[in-house]
């Protein structure tokens, strides 16, 4: 069996793409926050449809950073470092429409209840702040996979 020159990025690569996905997916099992209006306190959640997309995002960069960190082609561990980061991305963006639709929400509710339209106070769980560090960690994990691929070795020359 011969080692990779690049062998250490690969394993780096695949930790830290694991990682991401421990953390992506254990932040969709935690509270997102907590709403507080007048007298009352109601703990967010995040909604199953995101929830889907969030654990998605997460097989995602798995997936792409088994094929990155396993292929010999420059091209294919490429496409795979930008897939991963268009996964960590895409978990970021559906974090930021899910507070975007809860902090409406809260909004209208307050309004609602004789607050106004500001009276109520969110804070973010750790369910918000997993999924933030695990769509930054799976950018750092494509970031790993293009340093793996532009350090790969040509395959041997048959002839």
């Amino acid at each position: 069996m011969r080692v990779k020159a690049d062998c250490g990025l690969r394993l780096l690569a695949r930790a830290v793409a694991a990682l991401a996905v421990v953390v992506l997916i254990a932040g969709t099992r935690l509270a997102a926050g907590a709403t507080t209006i007048g007298p009352v306190t109601v703990v967010a959640h995040f909604g199953s449809d995101a929830q889907v997309l969030i654990v998605l995002c997460a097989l995602g960069v798995a997936a792409v950073a088994w094929v990155g960190t396993r292929t010999d082609s420059h091209l294919m561990a490429g496409v795979a470092a930008a897939a991963a980061a268009g996964a960590g991305v895409g978990a970021l963006a559906e974090l930021r429409r899910c507070v975007e639709h809860w902090h409406a929400s809260a909004s209208r509710a307050a309004a609602a209840s004789g607050y106004g339209q500001f009276g109520a106070q969110n804070r973010y769980g750790h369910g918000v702040e997993l999924v933030v560090a695990g769509g930054v960690i799976a950018i750092a994990a494509a970031v790993v996979l293009a340093l793996a691929a532009a350090r790969r070795t040509p395959p041997a020359d048959p002839s």
